[in-house]
């Protein structure tokens, strides 16, 4: 592809989701034929022909994915060449690999722009099993990126569904009511809000909730959006201006949020500064310019309702420096703090070099603060102890220390 001038990563992935397409719609049993295939003397026109079709119907199916003007533009013979590669494999059972077709398809340059980088898995599946996400619990992800944290908490309450309902026309139901109605997601990447819907379109399906917006400018939000949030509908009134709503009730807002923000960049908006308590640096009037790490987090603890609960990673500097003393007094004064947890230093590398914690919060909890630490030396001595050569040695781990903190904290 490096002789046509394309976004490689855009055209790469119209041709997945026309593969998607195909076997969600046409690989209805053990004997169906897939159409998103190449025969052996096949030529590529005959096969783009095949894929351009696949793609047009996978958007009048799935319309919130692409728009109707959209269209692949590569030439057929690159065409043929991804349909060759691609073939062989039902991307459906594959398990996470839009995850990680995503990081091989997105360079480290265009990840950097606004410090944009993808969690290990392993991370991921440890703070979705110490939030213990219950049925009847929404989740949102404000910087979901492909939507790895929704996916592993539709996952785990799948599980939940499959052991409390035997009939299979009930668990179904009620996979459906979960993903459609309990997820949130945002992101203002178009790119990363394509995938992560295609993401839940893998798995059945949650790609409603999935948002192309600005999550930290409330401003920029539709009143759809601040519904799905503070969990009822609004009045156009309600949801006008650059507040969550006008006039917020006990029990708005969402009950977990799970989330990796950018740590790159500041905010430089006036707009979207005057939001923020954190703006001000502590000071009485708003700083020209804030990292989003320190927005995010105020932004999460606003979205949460009453004794929700909040799963971020940030860098650790942000609760160490004494600069940002500020911040953790807010922190202090708005939410209680369940559990922190240094990452390895290595654990985003190469693409930010911040030494990453994750953090959890319990909000609007006036009780006394309570700490469970486990230090970046001790996470590694644990790692030591197992062979890093095996892929499954870091998720040991980390499944490890989610069970220990499970057993302690108490919602």
């Amino acid at each position: 592809m490096a002789h046509q001038s394309v976004d490689t990563f855009n055209e790469i992935f119209k041709v997945v989701f026309a593969k998607l397409y195909d076997e969600r719609v046409n690989l209805y049993s053990a004997t169906a034929e897939a159409k998103f295939r190449i025969g052996l003397t096949e030529g590529s026109a005959s096969v783009a022909v095949k894929v351009r079709k696949l793609f047009s119907d996978a958007m009048r199916k799935w319309k919130d994915v692409y728009s109707e003007n959209d269209a692949i533009t590569l030439n057929d013979d690159n065409i043929a060449y991804c349909v060759k590669a691609l073939q062989p494999f039902h991307l459906i059972r594959s398990g996470d690999v839009l995850g990680v077709a995503f990081e091989l398809l997105v360079n480290q340059e265009m990840k950097g722009d606004m410090g944009q980088y993808f969690r290990p898995r392993q991370v991921v599946d440890m703070m979705v099993r110490m939030m213990s996400t219950k049925l009847d619990e929404s989740v949102c992800d404000p910087a979901c990126g492909s939507g790895g944290f929704l996916i592993y908490a539709m996952c785990e309450v799948f599980r939940f569904i499959d052991k409390r309902w035997d009939d299979a026309d009930d668990r179904a139901e009620q996979r459906k009511d979960y993903a459609q109605e309990q997820l949130i997601g945002m992101d203002n990447d178009s790119r990363l809000v394509r995938v992560a819907k295609a993401y839940m379109i893998m798995e059945n399906d949650g790609r409603s909730g999935i948002h192309y917006a600005d999550s930290l400018d409330y401003g920029a939000w539709d009143r759809s959006l601040k519904a799905a949030i503070v969990g009822r509908p609004l009045k156009a009134a309600e949801a006008q201006g650059t507040a969550l709503v006008r006039s917020r009730h006990d029990a708005d807002g969402v009950d977990i949020i799970l989330t990796n923000p950018p740590f790159a960049g500041a905010i430089k908006t006036a707009s979207t500064l005057s939001q923020y308590e954190l703006a001000t640096g502590g000071g009485t009037s708003f700083e020209k310019s804030v990292v989003r790490a320190i927005l995010f987090l105020e932004r999460c603890l606003d979205m949460l309702r009453p004794g929700g609960r909040l799963a971020i990673v940030l860098p650790q500097g942000l609760f160490n420096n004494i600069t940002d003393q500020y911040v953790r007094s807010f922190v202090d004064k708005r939410a209680r703090v369940l559990a922190v947890i240094g990452l390895h230093p290595y654990t985003f590398k190469p693409f930010t070099l911040a030494k990453p914690q994750f953090y959890s919060f319990k909000n609007g909890v006036k009780t006394s603060t309570s700490r469970i630490t486990l230090s970046s030396r001790r996470y590694r001595s644990a790692l030591a102890k197992r062979s890093l050569a095996s892929p499954n040695a870091s998720k040991t781990v980390l499944l490890s220390i989610a069970t220990w903190i499970r057993s302690l904290r108490r919602f």
